[in-house]
């Protein structure tokens, strides 16, 4: 079952993300929570950042994830990118080698070919 991440704002974690976040987060104390972000890029225009939080942005939105686990997770995102992780739901995806967050937005209407960035129909 995902975690949901909180009444504000639609977005999900399925457990493996959660778990990977609680991970990263017990091994670092020095990190606060995790920040959701985009930037432009590639050839579809935006792509999704993931960072952990040292210090805490005073603009940012906290969302306080959790699931059956004591340990809750506090989420930031500026409220200028809110609308771009709205129905998203974060996984943990491992390919090989490689494993890493990923975003499965349903708002996306085009992806690049590589996989790196995306882009959403405009805010009306």
């Amino acid at each position: 079952m995902a975690a949901p991440i909180s009444n504000a704002i639609s977005m999900t974690f399925t457990p493996g993300a959660f778990k990977h976040v609680q991970k990263v987060l017990s091994h670092h104390q020095e990190y606060q929570g995790l920040r959701l972000s985009v930037k432009k890029s590639g050839c579809s225009g935006l792509a999704y950042l993931f960072d952990y939080v040292k210090q805490v942005d005073p603009e940012d939105t906290c969302f306080v994830i959790s699931d059956s686990q004591p340990q809750s997770v506090s989420v930031f995102i500026e409220p200028r990118w809110q609308h771009l992780f709205q129905g998203v739901t974060i996984d943990y995806v491992k390919t090989g080698l490689n494993a890493r967050l990923e975003c499965i937005n349903p708002n996306e209407v085009a992806r690049c070919g590589c996989g790196e960035s995306f882009s959403v129909e405009p805010a009306e």
